[in-house]
């Protein structure tokens, strides 16, 4: 397959569209948005928890989830944890659930594959872990529950990509991104953390870099997509999620990018909550959208 390096994917988009006498959304959507409200943060409400393990797909894994709901009715959005850490009967009351339980979202949070003893390859999107996800997520919708959005943070955001092609999904979300993996190593400004990207990238075959770069091919994922970044951010490249979003836009997907204020480039707990909140709120679930 051939290659088109992330810089000119945007220029490349807006040309093919050109010629095909379509008109782009791309100024319609702000690359700057401020967060308008502290609304919400810090409120806490009552959501019934369930834990559970699904069960190890073929050449997969077991993963651990926690689903939060509030309301039967309501749709779930899909969380997967960067952490390798269990999760804690807490689950359901942390910042970034709350986000989306107080706008009547359920949360169906997902743990990192192999949480505990995991290796580091599971978050970036490993096929094993893709499986296992794809399976998961199978198994919750066939139980009945309506899973409308994906949520993926970082490191996470690998996975998150890879797995928002699956059908079903009316959103995604996305913090943090990796967009284009030979990119981020270019060009992030923390040399530890890409010191463990090309570890982690060792001794894999050359399908590993194009199936970890979203911006190579973004067809199949939900036509409304949310993007935010951390402003200074020195591990993720903010340009990545600028011409992200204009790609997108380009593409015809509903699309917009909040940039989260910050002095140091760290996301604060009170930062990102607010952020959810609004994308939450502006998200139309399918009983208000008919």
């Amino acid at each position: 397959m051939m290659r088109i390096h992330f810089s000119t994917l945007v220029a490349v988009s807006s040309l093919l569209l050109l010629g095909q006498a379509c008109t782009s959304n791309q100024d319609q959507f702000s690359n700057s948005v401020e967060i308008e409200s502290m609304e919400g943060v810090g409120k806490t409400v009552e959501a019934q928890a369930q834990q559970g393990s699904s069960a190890k797909v073929e050449n997969g894994y077991s993963l651990e989830w926690f689903s939060c709901t509030r309301n039967v009715k309501a749709p779930f959005i899909v969380m997967l944890n960067r952490k390798d850490a269990v999760f804690s009967g807490d689950t359901c009351k942390t910042g970034l659930a709350q986000a989306f339980l107080q706008q009547d979202f359920n949360v169906l949070a997902v743990n990192r594959p192999g949480a505990g003893k995991s290796e580091g390859k599971e978050i970036i999107g490993d096929d094993q872990s893709l499986a296992s996800l794809k399976g998961l997520l199978k198994d919750q919708i066939e139980s009945g529950k309506v899973l409308a959005g994906l949520w993926g943070f970082e490191d996470a955001s690998v996975l998150a990509l890879r797995a928002a092609r699956a059908p079903g999904f009316q959103f995604l979300i996305i913090g943090n991104g990796v967009y284009d993996w030979e990119a981020t190593l270019n060009e992030s400004k923390d040399p530890a953390f890409v010191a463990d990207l090309k570890e982690l990238q060792k001794g894999q075959d050359a399908t590993f870099v194009e199936k970890r770069s979203i911006a190579w091919d973004f067809n199949g994922l939900p036509k409304t997509v949310y993007l935010y970044h951390t402003v200074k951010d020195a591990k993720y490249p903010e340009t990545q999620a600028e011409a992200f979003r204009a790609a997108l836009a380009a593409n015809q997907y509903n699309v917009q990018l909040i940039k989260a204020p910050s002095e140091t480039g760290v996301l604060t707990p009170v930062v990102h909550q607010s952020v959810l909140i609004q994308i939450a709120q502006s998200i139309k679930t399918p009983a208000e959208s008919k």
